[in-house]
C-alpha cells in the first residue's frame, strides 16, 4: 500500500503538498564558473596521470603487522 497510513503522514502530505520545492527560475551556480571549475580539474588530473607515466613511481611495499602476526 502505497501513501499516508497515519494521521500524522496524512498532515505532512497536505501541509507539503503545494510546498513549491525547486524553482529553476533562480541560478544558484553560474555556468560558466562550473565549466571553468570542471576544467581545472580535468587539467589537474590530466597532469597527475601524465607525471605518474613519465616519473613510473613504483606502488611502496609495506609489510603491515597486526595481531596475527605473533
Amino acid at each position: 500500500m502505497i501513501g499516508a497510513k497515519d494521521p500524522i503522514d496524512r498532515a505532512l502530505v497536505r501541509h507539503y503538498a503545494n510546498v513549491k520545492t525547486c524553482s529553476f527560475s533562480e541560478e544558484k551556480i553560474s555556468p560558466d564558473d562550473m565549466w571553468k571549475k570542471i576544467n581545472m580539474m580535468s587539467l589537474s588530473y590530466k597532469v597527475h596521470a601524465d607525471l605518474k607515466t613519465k616519473v613510473h613511481l613504483q606502488i611502496p611495499t609495506v609489510k603491515l603487522k597486526g595481531f596475527w602476526d605473533k
